[in-house]
């Protein structure tokens, strides 16, 4: 029997010969899956910022989220109050 180059073969099988990917490609891969199907995701899981000037906090999906003095981070809204932040007017989080 007549095997293509990139092939082996072991008792009665057939291996394919693939590249070797580094451990860290592979595992940002599995990351990258795991983010895009939502594994692991619950609303307990969202991350509000908080703005250091303003004192007001915000959601991921709000367009003020990511400005350089939103640097206060909270587990909850529960905790952004508590540490004297209000809700975002635009984002109502």
């Amino acid at each position: 029997m007549v095997f293509p180059t990139d092939t082996t073969e072991t008792e009665n099988f057939i291996i394919l010969d693939r590249p070797k990917r580094p451990l860290l490609v592979t595992a940002i891969m599995a990351l990258a899956v795991i983010l895009w199907m939502g594994i692991g995701t619950t609303a307990s899981s969202t991350i509000y910022r908080g703005n250091v000037k303003s004192k007001k906090f915000h959601e991921p999906s709000c367009r003020y989220y990511n400005c350089k003095k939103c640097t206060a981070i909270f587990r909850t809204r529960a905790d952004a109050i508590k540490a004297g932040y209000v809700p975002c007017k635009v984002c109502k989080p």
